[in-house]
């Protein structure tokens, strides 16, 4: 019998594919197993608790632990330790054999290729876990206590991987007709793991004797592309241009504030902003191995996309760092799930929302004029309002504050900052979007609860607003003095 501790995760689903073609007995294992083709039984078991561990392992020769956690510091320092030390405790009263499926957090910022002898000097937080529970593992193995080994990959990509980062930032987009996306330098070499070939390195592994209580460096092609080259021979196979833009540090940064994954990649992005090179030639010699070439790689990647009805769908993850969500806002976590909305999608929608009438009109005192033809719609709350919904308005800090400090008709803002001017670079954009949502969920806290909740599609594809309502003032403090 054998055991995939963390089954259902890319890595885990190819493993079944492999071990079922030798006709082995497969037992998956996580909290929510769903029973696949080629297993034989799933059973469900949290890792973190020693009685399910026993259980998951009890009965099996060989058992893989392919876990995937929460991308979140906080679950990683709680549960990885734990799940280490449950799983070698399991392993031993089975007396079964062990193989981790590890990455390369430990190794920190590397200036030459990663080889199995490179030295742990993690430089990140969860670097320093990940070094942590290789070394508990490690322990066993030289005191004898278990037989096991440590297999590792680079960042992976490959088909019905929902996951991995070539995926969400590349082939997810292309398959939607959308840019694609790359992290901080796309001028670097990036090597990545094909998870066909991950999951067939850890079968060889499995089955060779010499193979066990080593470090191994699962099969990865040399002499990997930039980013810049992995999106072009991504484009190729969609027979599209290689449109694409790079997510820069302060972007990233910004897209921390409202999503708790994209802030904790932050500390891992020195990984794009320098070569990374995988190197697997111990295995690749040892076993005669061909790794799969990048460019194989992402013609079968996205040949998988062309021949899915709905690609994007398939392969979804609940994260795209191309993507912002409102914080605490459980109906928007919806609409980015359902439609996948962009910065500028979220950008325009709001400031639709923001320029109706009933929803934020200019009551009465305000000191600025009012446009002609509206006396209830001020000239600057209306200009206020159409600028981040209009392309040829520039976006800048003043637009975020009190209106009500000067005198009538007269603007409060520099000729230099007005609409046509000011800042339209990429970080000055990043810093509006935070400003214009923090705004927007002022105002929904003050005035209104429900004025984002009615949103539906109708036949045509658009995504109109079938009602906007607010509820009335508790306080005697004018609406346009809080904005």
């Amino acid at each position: 019998m054998v055991t995939i501790l963390g089954a259902g995760g890319a890595i885990g689903d190819e493993l079944v594919k492999r071990l079922a073609a030798r006709h082995q007995p497969i037992r998956l294992v996580s909290r929510n197993p769903k029973l696949v083709p080629g297993a034989t039984e799933a059973v469900a078991a949290d890792l973190s608790r020693l009685d399910d561990a026993v259980r998951a392992v009890a009965g099996a020769t060989i058992a893989f632990l392919v876990v995937g956690l929460k991308y979140d510091l906080k679950v990683w320092r709680e549960l990885w330790p734990r799940i280490m030390r449950n799983t070698i405790e399991a392993a031993k009263r089975a007396r079964a054999r062990l193989i981790f499926f590890g990455n390369v957090y430990m190794y920190g910022k590397v200036d030459g290729p990663m080889t199995e002898g490179t030295p742990f000097r993690p430089c990140s937080r969860k670097g320093e876990i990940r070094a942590q529970i290789a070394r508990v593992l490690l322990d066993e193995i030289k005191a004898g206590n278990l037989t096991a080994l440590i297999a590792r990959a680079a960042d992976f990509y490959g088909p019905r991987v929902r996951t991995g980062l070539p995926n969400v930032l590349v082939f997810d987009r292309f398959a939607k007709g959308a840019k694609a996306m790359w992290l901080a330098n796309d001028a670097v070499k990036h090597s990545f793991t094909f998870t066909p070939d991950a999951a067939h390195g850890l079968v060889i592994l499995a089955e060779a004797e010499r193979a066990w209580n080593q470090t191994w460096h699962l099969p990865t092609a040399p002499d990997p592309p930039t980013g810049r080259g992995f999106i072009e021979l991504a484009a190729k196979e969609f027979a599209i241009q290689p449109r694409y833009r790079v997510l820069k540090r302060p972007l990233i940064k910004i897209a921390g504030w409202f999503d708790t994954t994209i802030r904790e990649l932050y500390e891992m992005l020195y990984q794009y902003e320098f070569d990374y090179i995988f190197d697997s030639t111990k295995f690749d010699r040892a076993f005669g191995f061909q790794p799969t070439s990048y460019a194989e790689g992402i013609h079968r990647t996205a040949q998988e996309y062309r021949l899915s009805k709905s690609p994007g769908s398939a392969t979804r993850p609940a994260i795209d760092p191309g993507e912002m969500l409102l914080p605490s806002e459980g109906t928007c976590e919806a609409w980015n799930e359902r439609w996948g909305w962009s910065i500028d999608t979220w950008l325009r929608t709001i400031a639709r929302v923001a320029t109706r009438r009933r929803v934020l009109p200019a009551l009465e005192g305000c000191p600025n004029p009012p446009r002609t033809g509206d006396p209830d719609h001020s000239m600057e709350t209306h200009r206020v309002l159409r600028a981040p919904a209009s392309p040829r308005i520039v976006q800048s800090r003043f637009q975020f504050r009190e209106f009500d400090r000067v005198e009538p008709g007269k603007s409060p803002i520099p000729r230099s900052l007005q609409s046509g001017y000011g800042h339209r670079g990429q970080r000055g954009r990043a810093l509006e979007l935070f400003l214009l949502v923090r705004w927007a969920n002022r105002c929904r806290r003050d005035w209104h609860r429900q004025e984002f909740a009615v949103l539906e599609k109708d036949g045509s594809g658009r995504l109109p607003w079938k009602s906007v309502a607010r509820m009335p003032l508790q306080s005697d403090q004018p609406a346009w003095s809080r904005l």
